[in-house]
């Protein structure tokens, strides 16, 4: 039953994080270090957002279709040293944003505002068996991380503007506003580079096995990961358009987190899955160095993720998995993730074929409603939208 349980945890793998809170893209999830001996797996997975919203005040009535779709790629290895000890590679995209507002910044709220925004990470576990019920695991987690933030619209022009002039930076004056803002020109918009940088973390984990029912507790930490470097940003004005680039220095961590993944056997053909991910983005803060200003506004996330798998031949099993966030309730959110709160129907399937293993599946998910917010005060309202993602996976046993 043991070979079942796993087929049926890397056909969730491939569809269930097709959309998650805050940044969140792969989950982290480290179970292929739980794989038999030698076997090497890839993943490919497409997401298309439907993320559709309105400005909620003058001057417009400016409505935005801000979710792009992306794609995820994965791979993992994983092998054994001896009956005791084993390992694993893995190498996934964690976390991403690619939002961009489709209206003109002059005549709307968050026109132009965007973030493209990515991180890979290449993450090596090694694990030891006590015994056939208990283990430990732990390694090192390396990751790159950057990309391109840009808040425009009048809401932004009016926050930051208000902002620059509380730090003495004017539409007139004999100091920086002469670089920002000359001739009395009007702020119009920001723009900021952030250049890709790398970071390292610990991932940290135990699991409680019963093998003979196909039964696993297994508890993840993945430590924050610190990312510093060289940035590009530029103040738009009116009259002349984007302003001289100001280099500067950013400084951000990527968040910590816990993941709980639990299963077992509940008749020799049917298999019941769990999952809990918390995420710890109300730390997350990036704030280059000229703008002074947190450009990421997150709540924590609790995602769950409970299923059940069906063996219905030698070679073919099902899967069906509900996943859950609960909303914050937040008066309002970032406009660079402008929903609160998911709940999504994930159906999947695999085939085994000798050594070769191909998993399919597809997620459909509802987000919550939300307000955009800039300086606390909410602009534009997204309701009623969905995101649909399908997966595809590999593996083989060398």
């Amino acid at each position: 039953m043991n070979r079942f349980a796993l087929a049926a945890a890397a056909t969730i793998a491939a569809t269930a994080s097709a959309q998650a809170g805050g940044l969140d893209r792969s989950g982290q999830s480290i179970l292929a270090l739980f794989d038999a001996p030698d076997t090497g797996a890839a993943t490919l997975s497409w997401v298309n957002p439907s993320v559709t919203g309105s400005d909620t005040a003058a001057p417009t009535g400016a409505t935005y279709d801000v979710g792009n779709s992306y794609s995820q790629v994965s791979l993992s290895f994983a092998n054994e040293i001896n009956d005791r000890v084993s390992y694993a590679v893995i190498v996934d995209q964690p976390f991403g944003a690619d939002i961009f507002y489709n209206a003109t910044p002059q005549t709307s709220l968050l026109g132009g505002t965007k973030a493209d925004l990515g991180a890979e990470a290449v993450t090596v576990l090694g694990k030891y068996q006590f015994s056939d019920r208990v283990s430990a695991y732990g390694g090192v987690r390396v990751q790159r991380a950057g990309g391109e933030v840009a808040l425009n619209g009048q809401a932004y022009a009016q926050a930051i503007g208000t902002a620059l002039e509380g730090r003495g930076i004017g539409t007139a004056g004999p100091n920086a506003a002469d670089l920002l803002t000359p001739n009395g020109a009007g702020f119009t918009g920001y723009d900021v580079q952030i250049d890709e940088s790398w970071g390292a973390g610990l991932v940290i984990g135990a699991a409680y096995e019963i093998p003979e029912i196909a039964l696993r507790l297994a508890v993840t930490y993945n430590s924050k990961v610190t990312h510093s470097g060289d940035s590009v940003e530029r103040f738009s004005v009116a009259a002349l358009g984007d302003g001289a680039p100001l280099a500067g220095q950013y400084s951000f961590q990527t968040p910590q987190s816990i993941n709980i993944d639990f299963q077992t056997g509940i008749n020799p053909k049917t298999l019941v899955l769990a999952s809990l991910r918390w995420t710890e983005w109300g730390d997350f803060d990036v704030v280059p160095q000229n703008l002074n200003a947190d450009l990421a506004n997150i709540d924590d996330v609790y995602r769950w993720s409970v299923g059940v798998a069906r063996r219905f031949s030698d070679e073919f099993v099902g899967l069906a998995s509900v996943t859950y966030e609960k909303d914050n309730g937040s008066a309002t959110v970032s406009p660079l993730g402008p929903t609160d709160g998911q709940i999504g129907v994930n159906l999947g399937a695999r085939y085994d074929r000798g050594n070769l293993a191909v998993s399919g599946g597809i997620n459909y998910t509802e987000v919550g409603d939300a307000f955009a917010g800039v300086g606390g005060n909410p602009v534009a309202l997204f309701s009623d939208n969905s995101v649909v993602g399908v997966g595809f996976k590999v593996a083989y046993k060398f």
